[in-house]
């Protein structure tokens, strides 16, 4: 069983896995989602989220769309401690959004060696987002898929990749904001 500190390493990981730029090129890969509302079909995902368990309290903040982006914030709390925090921007580029995600640990220490991760929207919905990252080579998870329920946020990390957990995990809506 993994330890308390190898599951925040690894849902950090994962998250940018909220996770971003990364060797990946924009212009190839993964397509972009037949759906062309842009920033604005991601409305939903406005607001403060927040979930407790084990004595673990996780937050995530999402902007609404202005301009060509939207901002988000995730953090991780423990024992009255911020264990990781993540910095998230979603972009309008061309045809599709790019999700770019970077970790920080107390004192804002850079968890990702100066690099940050991208992900592209390849499916969306009037509530639910996938974004992707396709390289192979990526070593951390792969896609990211948030599905708005009322006022519950599911978050799925996930990799295809043998060996790879699944992370998962719930957020209540505290705040439309």
């Amino acid at each position: 069983m993994k330890s308390s500190r190898s599951k925040l390493a690894a849902a950090a990981v994962g998250i940018s896995c909220l996770l971003v730029v990364s060797v990946y090129a924009v212009s190839g890969g993964t397509p972009c989602p037949e759906d062309k509302s842009g920033l604005e079909g991601l409305s939903w995902l406005a607001g403060q989220w927040r979930s407790e368990k084990d004595g673990v309290i996780s937050e995530e903040h999402w902007s609404a769309p202005a301009g060509d982006c939207i901002m988000g914030m995730f953090r991780q709390i423990k024992a009255g401690s911020m264990q990781f925090a993540e910095l998230i921007l979603i972009q309008q580029e061309g045809d599709c959004a790019v999700m770019r995600l970077k970790h920080f640990g107390p004192g804002l220490r850079d968890l990702d060696g100066g690099r940050s991760y991208e992900f592209r929207l390849t499916r969306a919905g009037d509530s639910e987002a996938v974004f992707e990252h396709p390289e192979e080579s990526f070593q951390g998870h792969r896609r990211l898929l948030y599905r708005r329920e009322g006022g519950i946020m599911h978050v799925r990390i996930e990799d295809d990749r043998e060996g790879r957990d699944t992370i998962t995990f719930q957020l209540e809506l505290l705040d439309q904001g």
